[in-house]
């Protein structure tokens, strides 16, 4: 997983400056109040690409990655899934949008 320490206010901000939802796992592994935001970051070929945040051994951390229903089913839309039955796939680092 490619992942960028952050500071605890950082990981804040995005928590409260859009909708969080919130993620049963990262990568198959489960972390503290990890969540996404419900803004895409970019789109590819599995579907939305959004930025994840968790906390790991008392730091904290930010990465992007694709999310999936717990069906199995890549999420295409974040606005129609419920909060807590995400799972996230993260990737490397995609070139921001403009």
């Amino acid at each position: 997983m490619e992942k960028k320490e952050i500071t605890e206010d950082r990981y804040n901000d995005a928590l409260e400056c859009l909708p969080p939802i919130y993620l049963c796992s990262i990568d198959s592994t489960s972390y503290k109040d990890a969540f996404a935001n419900s803004e895409a970051y970019s789109h590819n070929e599995k579907g939305v690409v959004l930025a994840v945040y968790f906390i790991h051994g008392g730091k904290y951390f930010e990465a992007f990655a694709n999310i999936k229903t717990a069906a199995g089913s890549w999420v295409q839309d974040t606005y129609e899934h419920c909060y807590r039955t995400l799972e996230a796939e993260t990737i490397t680092r995609q070139t921001p949008l403009p």
